[in-house]
């Protein structure tokens, strides 16, 4: 802004880094500041944002884990590291680009610097930019189109983060009871203390048992699949902690057979299979290769195996599954492929193959300790009453008393995985946010900085004319054409790049959220735009000031 002061010292024989050095002196105070209040705020956003993340945890999980979001004292030495780190590099900034500034020859630093109108291609210039205030403020935007394209790559990028992450937001889908949906029609999971090989739907074993005849009536009428399952860890996003041993799950035939639950892709099937857990019992595979099902998310992000088709290797004694390295080192574990890749389901975090195959790698490991469990719908249009599911319940309870039974309804614990997920995802959320405010906040410098340069040319037209009420609609067009085109650009790149990832009916973009974060940016953009349309006193200054 001062370009003319800067021509003159340049005319008066001052050396390019001498200039830089002025201006960066210059420039050191608001960075300074700048500096100061983001290491003192810093902190203070990480306890809100802990202490968020926290509340959501405990009452969507659970309080027993909820210590891990406790807000630590920020330690003063990474504190003023960072603060020197970030000094340092916003000084670097400004001293190259005053350097370049400086080099430039003295008529062109007295006539403005940077790049202008001039400098854009003549298809580009709008041939109708005096005919209208649309027109006149799109020439004004690209009177310093570099500054410019910064403010809309601010608030793209910004833009951007929000939608994209938005994308893996979990709902509920309102047909949790359908088999392909995330419980694949299973109303109950029930883990056992101590393995049985106990079926209370069997109506042999139901009789023999210490129920009434209502609940022996509603167990044979559930359908109940019993699962074995190794020693090994759940892999999926409520464990905060990494791990490399999951645990395996043997599923038997009838669970096969059934089908259900949603997939992100298989292999090909063939001409008589129709059913993708069918890939499970392929008789074709090789010896030493075992084929495994495991939902996406957690073979992509939590155990890092990659995607279909990949080789991995489990070892049985230590219950560890890794990825299979090309190199020639020997590496313990059956070889396994990973045939099928299912969406965000309540199977989430386990290694799925097929009981034969679990049989076979762990021969002691006896009995079943999981269990899923269908139980029956009243006659009304198939909805489950909340007395027949209560009666369920107990009548389960009371069947596999003796194993130490717990169950957990198959649309709680979904619920609870979504809750983490989404949890995480807020956090991520409200830094795409605060980026489109800060966004905005360069919206405002930008206006404010224009009003300052073209203090001449606003003089001339308020001499000619023109009301303080029509240079401020200019001003404020100028501010939204550049946060419009900031968030159409950054909406559009993040709907396609999150468009892959929301097929699944779970998974929807929040378009309440992402209205709300557009408009507040829209009204921050609108009061930046007043902010410079109250820089009276630069209006009113005199041509040659």
């Amino acid at each position: 802004s001062q370009h003319r002061t800067l021509g003159a010292l340049a005319a008066l024989g001052w050396q390019p880094r001498q200039i830089a050095k002025v201006l960066t002196v210059v420039a050191g105070v608001p960075i300074s500041l700048g500096v100061l209040v983001g290491t003192i705020l810093s902190p203070l956003w990480s306890h809100v944002l802990l202490t968020q993340l926290g509340g959501a945890w405990t009452k969507g999980i659970g309080a027993e884990t909820a210590n891990v979001f406790t807000v630590a004292t920020p330690d003063a030495t990474n504190l003023f590291l960072g603060a020197m780190i970030t000094g340092c590099i916003g000084m670097a900034a400004v001293f190259l680009a005053a350097l370049r500034t400086g080099a430039q020859p003295p008529l062109q630093l007295f006539h403005g610097s940077g790049m202008s109108l001039s400098c854009v291609p003549f298809w580009l210039r709008p041939q109708w930019a005096v005919s209208s205030l649309v027109g006149l403020a799109g020439r004004n935007v690209l009177r310093r189109p570099v500054r410019s394209l910064a403010v809309i790559l601010m608030v793209c990028l910004a833009e951007f983060l929000i939608v994209f992450v938005s994308g893996f937001e979990l709902v509920d889908s309102g047909n949790w009871q359908k088999r392909d949906s995330p419980t694949g029609g299973w109303t109950y999971v029930a883990k056992f203390a101590n393995p049985t090989s106990l079926n209370p739907s069997v109506p042999s074993v139901s009789h023999l048992l210490s129920l009434n005849e209502n609940q022996c009536d509603l167990l044979e009428q559930s359908t109940i699949a019993l699962l074995r399952s190794n020693q090994g860890d759940d892999a999926n996003c409520a464990n905060l902690f990494a791990t490399s041993n999951p645990r395996v799950v043997g599923l038997p035939d009838s669970f096969l057979d059934r089908g259900g639950f949603r997939f992100v892709d298989h292999l090909g099937l063939s001409n008589e299979q129709e059913n993708p857990w069918h890939l499970l019992q392929v008789s074709e595979r090789k010896e030493d290769e075992i084929p495994i099902i495991i939902d996406a998310a957690t073979s992509q992000w939590a155990l890092k195996l990659g995607g279909l088709g990949t080789i991995v290797r489990l070892d049985p004694a230590s219950g560890t599954i890794s990825k299979e390295t090309s190199s020639g080192s020997k590496q313990n574990g059956v070889r396994c492929r990973i045939v099928g890749l299912l969406e965000p389901s309540v199977l989430q975090g386990l290694i799925l193959i097929a009981e034969d195959d679990f049989t076979r790698l762990f021969p002691l490991q006896s009995g079943y300790t999981m269990a899923l469990i269908d139980m029956p719908s009243s006659p009304s249009a198939g909805v489950r009453e909340p007395a027949v599911r209560d009666q369920t319940e107990q009548a389960l309870t009371a069947a596999w008393a003796d194993f130490g039974v717990r169950l957990e309804a198959t649309q709680d614990r979904l619920s609870r995985l979504f809750a983490v997920q989404n949890t995480f995802l807020a956090g991520f959320q409200s830094l795409g946010t605060i980026g489109l405010f800060l966004g905005t906040v360069g919206v405002a410098a930008v206006g404010i900085q224009g009003v300052i340069d073209r203090r001449n040319t606003l003089a001339i037209l308020l001499a000619i004319g023109f009301r303080r009420r029509r240079l401020g609609t200019v001003l404020w067009i100028e501010s939204m054409i550049l946060v419009a085109l900031g968030i159409l650009l950054g909406g559009m790149s993040g709907f396609l790049a999150a468009l892959p990832f929301t097929r699944g009916a779970e998974q929807s973009l929040p378009w309440g959220w992402l209205l709300f974060s557009v408009g507040g940016t829209v009204i921050a953009a609108t009061i930046a735009s007043l902010c410079a349309v109250l820089w009276g006193p630069v209006a009113n200054r005199p041509l040659g000031e």
